[in-house]
């Protein structure tokens, strides 16, 4: 993995300690990059010390999260 100037954001578990405890036991955690929205599967590289940043992709975007908001809410009225 490179070496990344960005602090990296706890989600899934949700304390830097209980991602450090996941990390150790191999399993993988949801973490964010400080500075960005974009959100990675983290888990530990098969060789050394090092771990791997994996993207999850997105279901949906905003502009049809929006849409099927206003979609509701025109439902409600």
């Amino acid at each position: 993995m490179k070496v990344s100037n960005s602090s990296i954001i706890p989600l899934e578990p949700d304390t830097q300690k209980e991602l450090e405890r996941v990390l150790k036991t191999g399993e993988s955690a949801k973490v964010m990059l400080e500075g960005g929205d974009t959100v990675f599967i983290m888990k530990k590289s098969d060789k050394g010390n090092e771990y791997e940043l994996s993207q999850v992709t997105s279901e949906s975007s905003n502009e049809e999260m929006r849409r099927a908001m206003e979609k509701l809410k025109g439902q409600i009225d």
